[in-house]
């Protein structure tokens, strides 16, 4: 799924098969967004007038989430920033809160929040990374830093060798984003799946 306002729907599907969480995130953001243009609630009039870049984002998301959760979403991943502000409002509605971290100092913070899983993401990760630090060093260091927290392992996990690895390390599972632009539902390229398949590291 993509980012935005630091906010990411946990809705991939795997190939083929429906998903009772929803769809991949990219469509349903649109829909989403397109959902608050409709309400005049999107924030750039507020930065407009307020001049508050920071505000708008915080706004928005709020109002994103609010969205969010009365569509039914359940399960909520957020990235690139702070989720505290969303998880208490997530938890009301039932929803179980995520939060993609980059290192242990962050997990602590987001689990202090109120997280109820963290994403461990080393800078392999395909799409867009917020770290330095390889996997392979990082979801150990999360796991012993928010036990008995559940951690996900994320960031060049492929196949059941990678997952293999990451449970072994002390994550609880894995998070697998690239393996999935190969998915029939998504839009990728022909030209940039005919690459991923060629590619041999």
């Amino acid at each position: 799924p993509g980012d935005d306002d630091g906010i990411r729907l946990l809705t991939g599907s795997a190939p083929g098969n429906p998903n009772p969480h929803g769809r991949f995130g990219l469509p349903v953001l649109e829909e989403l967004r397109q959902n608050l243009l409709a309400q005049d609630l999107v924030g750039d009039r507020i930065a407009k007038e307020r001049g508050d870049r920071d505000e708008t984002v915080l706004i928005e998301g709020l109002q994103l989430v609010r969205v969010t959760l009365e569509a039914g979403v359940r399960v909520i991943s957020f990235a690139w920033g702070d989720p505290s502000p969303h998880v208490e409002r997530c938890h009301a509605a039932g929803a179980v809160v995520l939060a993609t971290v980059a290192s242990s100092r962050e997990a602590r913070r987001a689990v202090a929040a109120g997280v109820d899983v963290i994403v461990a993401q080393g800078w392999e990760a395909g799409g867009h990374v917020q770290g330095d630090v390889s996997t392979l060093v990082l979801v150990p260091a999360v796991v012993d830093a928010v036990a008995p927290v559940p951690v996900v392992a994320a960031g060049g996990i492929v196949d059941g060798r990678g997952l293999a690895a990451v449970l072994a390390l002390g994550a609880s599972a894995a998070w697998v984003g690239t393996r999935f632009l190969f998915a029939a539902e998504t839009r990728t390229h022909p030209v940039y799946r005919d690459l991923l398949t060629a590619a041999v590291e």
